[in-house]
């Protein structure tokens, strides 16, 4: 079992981890908002955006900030990432970003009224409708993702630029 708790059938960019244990991340230029649906056992903001190095400016989550001051002296409120969360990811310079570690698989949220800084925790996409529990979606106002938005509409779908969640993205959840 090379992907605990995994699928190890699929390894779509031939990095010999499978998609389920192996984050990637194409960045660019600014902020990024990402999330992370695996996870290795140290989730230290300086180990996670170690292989960054200086490109890395600074992260943000839900009321939480850690900035790079350099040499992997990351300081701020937030000190480890979480499965639950998304993430705004400012980078000097557009790279390829990779994160290996076990999935995180299903997440149980906990969402306050107003906007939430969430993670989508799966590697395969997922049409919002789907993912969200139907009986939950009468809760939602809508979600927003990095340039781009669905609003929930009263008969139980959703309107706009966002249709499915994305592996490795986060999103705010309103």
């Amino acid at each position: 079992d090379h992907c605990e708790n995994g699928d190890d059938n699929y390894d779509g960019d031939a990095d010999g981890t499978p998609d389920d244990c192996d984050v990637d991340h194409d960045l660019h230029e600014g902020a990024n908002l990402v999330s992370f649906f695996a996870l290795p056992g140290n989730t230290s903001v300086s180990n996670i955006f170690a292989p960054l190095g200086d490109n890395a400016n600074g992260v943000i989550g839900e009321s939480v900030v850690s900035a790079n001051f350099g040499d992997g002296n990351w300081v701020g409120s937030l000190t480890d990432i979480a499965s639950d969360g998304g993430y705004w990811l400012k980078v000097s310079e557009a790279a390829d970003f990779e994160t290996q570690g076990l999935p995180t698989g299903a997440v149980n949220y906990s969402l306050n009224e107003g906007n939430n800084l969430s993670s989508y925790s799966y590697a395969v996409d997922q049409y919002i409708g789907d993912a969200i529990p139907a009986g939950a979606q009468a809760g939602f106002y809508g979600v927003a993702g990095e340039g781009i938005a669905a609003i929930a509409l009263p008969d139980g779908g959703w309107a706009g630029s966002l249709n499915a969640f994305e592996g490795g993205k986060g999103y705010w959840l309103v």
